[in-house]
Protein backbone atom coordinates (compact mmCIF):
# COMPACT_ATOMS: atom_id res chain seq x y z
CA UNK A 1 0.00 0.00 0.00
CA UNK A 2 1.19 3.62 -0.61
CA UNK A 3 0.33 6.84 -1.24
CA UNK A 4 -2.70 8.73 0.68
CA UNK A 5 -2.43 11.81 2.57
CA UNK A 6 -4.40 13.72 5.14
CA UNK A 7 -5.87 17.41 4.98
CA UNK A 8 -7.06 18.79 8.42
CA UNK A 9 -10.60 21.10 8.10
CA UNK A 10 -12.93 23.58 9.92
CA UNK A 11 -16.07 22.18 10.64
CA UNK A 12 -19.52 23.69 12.12
CA UNK A 13 -20.67 22.62 15.37
CA UNK A 14 -23.31 23.13 17.84
CA UNK A 15 -21.25 25.69 20.14
CA UNK A 16 -21.38 27.98 16.94
CA UNK A 17 -24.39 27.65 16.57
CA UNK A 18 -25.03 28.84 20.12
CA UNK A 19 -22.48 32.00 19.71
CA UNK A 20 -24.09 32.81 16.42
CA UNK A 21 -27.27 32.78 17.89
CA UNK A 22 -26.50 35.06 21.09
CA UNK A 23 -24.63 37.27 19.19
CA UNK A 24 -27.46 38.00 16.36
CA UNK A 25 -30.03 38.19 19.27
CA UNK A 26 -28.08 40.88 21.16
CA UNK A 27 -27.51 42.55 17.78
CA UNK A 28 -31.60 42.50 17.09
CA UNK A 29 -32.34 43.55 21.14
CA UNK A 30 -30.77 46.83 20.02
CA UNK A 31 -32.30 47.38 17.49
CA UNK A 32 -35.71 46.56 18.64
CA UNK A 33 -34.32 49.08 21.59
CA UNK A 34 -34.10 51.87 19.35
CA UNK A 35 -37.32 51.17 17.37
CA UNK A 36 -39.45 50.72 20.56
CA UNK A 37 -38.10 53.86 21.87
CA UNK A 38 -39.38 55.88 18.58
CA UNK A 39 -42.65 54.48 19.01
CA UNK A 40 -45.70 56.86 20.34
CA UNK A 41 -47.46 55.30 22.70
CA UNK A 42 -43.51 55.10 23.99
CA UNK A 43 -42.33 58.18 23.32
CA UNK A 44 -45.31 60.68 23.60
CA UNK A 45 -45.80 58.93 27.73
CA UNK A 46 -42.30 59.46 28.05
CA UNK A 47 -41.90 55.53 28.88
CA UNK A 48 -38.61 53.61 29.56
CA UNK A 49 -38.21 50.50 28.24
CA UNK A 50 -35.99 48.40 30.50
CA UNK A 51 -33.19 47.26 28.22
CA UNK A 52 -32.36 43.49 30.35
CA UNK A 53 -36.30 42.60 29.94
CA UNK A 54 -36.01 41.88 26.37
CA UNK A 55 -37.03 38.67 25.11
CA UNK A 56 -38.22 36.83 22.27
CA UNK A 57 -42.38 36.45 21.85
CA UNK A 58 -42.36 34.69 18.60
CA UNK A 59 -39.43 33.42 16.43
CA UNK A 60 -40.93 33.50 12.24
CA UNK A 61 -37.36 32.36 10.66
CA UNK A 62 -34.30 30.78 12.14
CA UNK A 63 -32.36 29.75 9.23
CA UNK A 64 -28.49 28.75 9.24
CA UNK A 65 -26.41 28.63 6.33
CA UNK A 66 -24.57 25.84 7.21
CA UNK A 67 -25.80 22.28 9.05
CA UNK A 68 -23.74 21.26 11.95
CA UNK A 69 -20.86 18.99 11.20
CA UNK A 70 -20.22 20.54 7.62
CA UNK A 71 -17.07 21.79 6.83
CA UNK A 72 -17.03 25.35 6.51
CA UNK A 73 -15.10 27.93 8.40
CA UNK A 74 -18.25 30.22 9.15
CA UNK A 75 -21.67 30.39 9.65
CA UNK A 76 -24.36 32.60 8.81
CA UNK A 77 -27.70 32.88 10.82
CA UNK A 78 -30.59 34.40 9.35
CA UNK A 79 -33.41 34.94 11.93
CA UNK A 80 -36.94 36.54 12.08
CA UNK A 81 -38.04 37.22 15.16
CA UNK A 82 -40.61 39.03 17.49
CA UNK A 83 -39.53 41.13 20.60
CA UNK A 84 -41.09 42.40 23.86
CA UNK A 85 -40.11 44.17 26.41
CA UNK A 86 -41.21 45.75 29.69
CA UNK A 87 -41.92 49.52 29.60
CA UNK A 88 -42.80 51.12 32.72
CA UNK A 89 -43.28 55.30 33.47
CA UNK A 90 -41.37 57.36 35.88
CA UNK A 91 -44.14 58.67 37.52
CA UNK A 92 -45.20 54.89 38.37
CA UNK A 93 -41.97 54.43 39.92
CA UNK A 94 -42.18 57.89 41.89
CA UNK A 95 -45.38 57.08 43.42
CA UNK A 96 -43.36 53.31 44.25
CA UNK A 97 -41.23 55.74 45.93
CA UNK A 98 -43.47 57.69 47.46
CA UNK A 99 -45.20 54.72 48.81
CA UNK A 100 -42.03 53.30 50.41
CA UNK A 101 -40.76 56.22 51.80
CA UNK A 102 -44.07 57.34 53.62
CA UNK A 103 -43.46 54.97 56.14
CA UNK A 104 -39.89 56.46 56.82
CA UNK A 105 -41.22 59.84 57.29
CA UNK A 106 -40.37 60.71 61.49
CA UNK A 107 -43.38 61.48 63.48
CA UNK A 108 -44.41 65.24 63.21
CA UNK A 109 -42.76 65.24 59.61
CA UNK A 110 -44.79 65.05 56.34
CA UNK A 111 -43.23 63.91 52.76
CA UNK A 112 -42.78 66.94 50.62
CA UNK A 113 -41.71 65.12 47.63
CA UNK A 114 -40.30 61.47 46.41
CA UNK A 115 -38.34 60.34 43.50
CA UNK A 116 -36.69 57.30 42.21
CA UNK A 117 -33.90 56.15 40.47
CA UNK A 118 -34.00 53.37 37.71
CA UNK A 119 -32.00 50.19 38.82
CA UNK A 120 -31.22 47.03 37.78
CA UNK A 121 -33.35 43.78 36.96
CA UNK A 122 -32.64 41.87 40.13
CA UNK A 123 -34.21 38.59 38.00
CA UNK A 124 -35.15 37.99 34.39
CA UNK A 125 -38.48 36.93 34.19
CA UNK A 126 -40.45 34.92 31.52
CA UNK A 127 -41.87 38.41 30.15
CA UNK A 128 -44.62 38.79 32.35
CA UNK A 129 -43.20 39.14 35.53
CA UNK A 130 -40.06 40.81 36.63
CA UNK A 131 -38.62 42.20 40.10
CA UNK A 132 -36.64 45.64 39.33
CA UNK A 133 -34.42 47.64 42.22
CA UNK A 134 -35.21 51.57 42.34
CA UNK A 135 -33.76 53.81 44.46
CA UNK A 136 -35.93 55.86 46.24
CA UNK A 137 -34.91 59.42 47.75
CA UNK A 138 -37.39 62.14 49.42
CA UNK A 139 -37.76 65.20 51.14
CA UNK A 140 -39.36 65.41 54.55
CA UNK A 141 -40.50 68.60 56.08
CA UNK A 142 -42.11 69.34 59.45
CA UNK A 143 -46.33 69.27 59.58
CA UNK A 144 -47.60 72.85 59.75
CA UNK A 145 -51.08 73.32 59.52
CA UNK A 146 -51.77 76.96 58.17
CA UNK A 147 -54.61 77.25 60.28
CA UNK A 148 -52.96 76.25 63.50
CA UNK A 149 -50.47 79.07 63.20
CA UNK A 150 -53.24 81.78 62.61
CA UNK A 151 -55.01 80.16 65.93
CA UNK A 152 -51.06 80.10 67.60
CA UNK A 153 -50.34 83.75 66.96
CA UNK A 154 -53.86 85.07 66.85
CA UNK A 155 -53.30 88.77 69.45
CA UNK A 156 -50.11 87.90 70.03
CA UNK A 157 -47.09 90.28 70.15
CA UNK A 158 -44.62 89.96 67.83
CA UNK A 159 -41.93 89.21 69.77
CA UNK A 160 -44.71 86.40 71.70
CA UNK A 161 -45.71 85.20 68.45
CA UNK A 162 -42.31 84.42 66.87
CA UNK A 163 -41.32 82.71 70.01
CA UNK A 164 -44.27 80.60 70.17
CA UNK A 165 -43.74 79.46 66.63
CA UNK A 166 -40.28 78.47 67.34
CA UNK A 167 -41.36 76.95 70.20
CA UNK A 168 -44.21 74.63 68.53
CA UNK A 169 -43.21 73.84 65.11
CA UNK A 170 -39.85 72.86 63.74
CA UNK A 171 -38.63 75.14 61.43
CA UNK A 172 -35.00 75.51 60.04
CA UNK A 173 -35.37 79.21 60.50
CA UNK A 174 -36.51 82.01 62.27
CA UNK A 175 -40.36 82.93 61.51
CA UNK A 176 -40.80 86.31 59.93
CA UNK A 177 -44.20 88.19 60.66
CA UNK A 178 -44.65 91.40 59.00
CA UNK A 179 -47.76 93.52 60.24
CA UNK A 180 -49.35 95.95 57.85
CA UNK A 181 -49.83 98.66 57.11
CA UNK A 182 -45.73 100.15 58.95
CA UNK A 183 -48.18 102.38 61.10
CA UNK A 184 -50.46 100.11 62.58
CA UNK A 185 -47.40 97.46 63.52
CA UNK A 186 -45.68 100.71 65.28
CA UNK A 187 -48.48 101.67 67.24
CA UNK A 188 -50.26 98.17 68.22
CA UNK A 189 -47.04 95.79 67.61
CA UNK A 190 -49.01 92.85 68.03
CA UNK A 191 -51.01 90.08 65.56
CA UNK A 192 -54.42 90.79 64.90
CA UNK A 193 -56.74 88.83 67.12
CA UNK A 194 -59.33 87.83 63.93
CA UNK A 195 -57.67 84.76 62.17
CA UNK A 196 -59.15 85.87 58.78
CA UNK A 197 -56.99 88.62 58.68
CA UNK A 198 -53.79 86.86 59.20
CA UNK A 199 -52.23 85.21 56.37
CA UNK A 200 -49.68 83.00 56.45
CA UNK A 201 -46.72 81.18 54.29
CA UNK A 202 -44.84 78.25 54.70
CA UNK A 203 -41.35 78.11 52.97
CA UNK A 204 -39.75 75.21 51.83
CA UNK A 205 -36.20 74.95 51.05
Amino acid sequence: MGGGGGDTVRAVTKEDYARVRKDLREKLFQEALGQMSQQPEIANEGLFIVPDTFFIAQVEDETYDRFISEAADNVTLHMRIQVAAVAVSPADLDTVARDVLIDKVPEGFSLLSARAERGEVAEEGTGLRYEYYIVARGTAGAEIDEASVRKLVRGKRITEARQALLNTFQLKQNPTIKVEPAWLAAWLNRMPFVPMRIETTVVRN
